[in-house]
Order: C-alpha cells, then sequence, then structure tokens
C-alpha cells in the first residue's frame, strides 16, 4: 500500500498521487496475490482489490509453487505486475467519498448495497437520492471498479 500511495490516492486520487514506480514486478504469496487481482463477486475481492486496481493496471504474470524453494515454504507464491496508472480513468470527483463507499461495502459483505451505505455513513436523505439512480438492492461485493465509480460520482453530486 505504501507503494502506490495509498493515503494520497485516498485523499487526492491518482492524478495528484506522486508515483514511487512506473511499474512493479513482485512475488509475493499467492493468497494475497490473488485478492490483488481477483474480480467481483468472488470471495478473494475486497477492498485491497479495488485500490490496487483503482491505481495500477494489476496482472497476475506466474503462479509459483512452494516446491520451487528450499527449503519448501508453507504457502505458494505468485508474481504479479502493478503499471501505475497516471490518470483517472473514472473521473472520480471525490476520492475519499469512494473510499468510504469501499469501506462500507466490505465490512459488510453480505448486506445489500443500500445497509452497506448506512454503515459507511450516508444518512438516509442521501440514500434515497441515490436509489433514484443506482440499484441499492444489490450486494456491494459485486460492483466493478466503473461501478464504484458511478456510484461515488452520484454521492458527491448530490452532497
Amino acid at each position: 500500500m505504501k507503494f502506490i500511495g495509498e493515503k494520497s490516492l485516498k485523499s487526492q486520487g491518482i492524478s495528484k498521487t506522486e508515483q514511487v514506480f512506473s511499474e512493479l514486478i513482485i512475488m509475493m504469496q499467492k493468497e494475497v496475490g490473488d485478492r490483488i487481482v481477483a474480480n467481483p463477486g468472488t470471495k478473494e475481492y475486497g477492498a485491497l482489490s479495488v485500490i490496487c486496481q483503482y491505481a495500477c493496471h494489476v496482472k497476475n504474470l506466474v503462479d509459483v509453487s512452494r516446491k520451487s524453494f528450499y527449503p519448501v515454504p508453507k504457502v505458494d507464491s505468485i508474481v504479479i505486475s502493478l503499471k501505475m496508472k497516471t490518470e483517472d480513468e473514472y473521473n472520480i470527483k471525490q476520492p475519499n467519498v469512494l473510499w468510504q463507499i469501499v469501506h462500507g461495502v466490505f465490512t459488510s459483505r453480505r448486506k445489500t448495497l443500500r445497509n452497506s451505505l448506512k454503515i459507511a455513513g450516508f444518512n438516509n436523505e442521501m440514500i434515497e437520492k441515490v436509489a433514484k439512480e443506482f440499484d441499492l438492492t444489490i450486494r456491494g461485493e459485486t460492483l466493478n471498479l466503473e461501478r464504484f465509480a458511478q456510484l461515488s460520482n452520484i454521492i458527491s453530486n448530490n452532497s
């Protein structure tokens, strides 16, 4: 998270975040790497997936068996590529609102989006405004980054 500038991304967005690297190729524990490259609706998909995919083009390069090492570790590994984005392809108006939503959604994975927005701290008046433009009966964990951005911008426009 330090490499991709998490704090700056969450407060200022991609275009104002100082980039430490243009591309990082890294080997890590497979379980963590799978969470970074996960797709919406899978059990691995979470806040880590969203922030990494917002900041970077992520790609699974190769799985590495634990048997490739001596002594043999207890976990498999994965090599992933994180290529930093230089522009916000989703034009997020208020990055802090996006992360407030993401936090609410993944704090309560199995709840509807309406309930997740309540957990995220949005009041009923705001939630009703959003419900006119966005289906809040779905589970937030099924949203891809584009849909998270749309929801964030709807809230930003109504605040």
